[in-house]
């Protein structure tokens, strides 16, 4: 099969490109002589300027098979499965007139938590589940301790925080609405 080219003047392909599916307003170049641009005709373009069918086979196949590669791209690992061990580090509640940093240590085993502090019910911890949510940015306790009324009980660890992890590191903060923020910092024991 011999292969014939077509030279396609600037004007033709500016014409093509104005008239089809999208506008290329760089293409108004009359500066370029005619015989610049030259496309096998056989392959992409017949005269009136429509794409051919082989040139539309092959743009929906790559189409198609970049559709199947982003949607094939999920994260499918379980994330809590991702935070287990024993993590040591320190707790604080920023923005109150109390100026206090806790020591404090959780375990983490699969699902379920464990942990205490070297002040009582600041933060008030003791035993709970958690599941970690939205591609591993927020993190869900649910505290299953049953608590005395002594005490400020958004202290408790319990709710939705958002989750910083880094390597062995991890950050989870949790604001309220009168301004003070919970930052937990923790560390994994190795």
């Amino acid at each position: 099969m011999r292969r014939t080219t077509t030279t396609v003047s600037i004007l033709r392909l500016t014409s093509f490109f104005q008239s089809s599916f999208f506008h290329l307003p760089f293409l108004h170049l009359p500066c370029l002589p005619a015989s610049f641009v030259s496309f096998p005709r056989q392959r992409l373009y017949r005269f009136n300027g429509q794409i051919e069918k082989p040139f539309m086979k092959l743009l929906t196949f790559y189409v198609s098979v970049m559709l199947i590669l982003i949607a094939c791209s999920k994260n499918n690992d379980d994330p809590s499965k991702t935070i287990s061990g024993r993590y040591t580090g320190t707790f604080k509640r920023y923005n109150t007139s109390v100026d206090k940093t806790a020591q404090v240590s959780i375990d983490f085993n699969k699902n379920n938590w464990n942990g205490s502090s070297d002040i009582p019910t600041y933060p008030a911890l003791y035993t709970g589940t958690f599941t970690v949510e939205n591609n591993n940015e927020t993190i869900n306790f649910k505290n299953k301790a049953g608590w005395t009324a002594d005490f400020d009980w958004t202290y408790i660890l319990d709710g939705k925080f958002i989750l910083h992890k880094n390597n062995d590191s991890l950050v989870f903060t949790k604001s309220y609405g009168n301004g003070a923020v919970d930052v937990y910092k923790l560390a994994k024991e190795n």
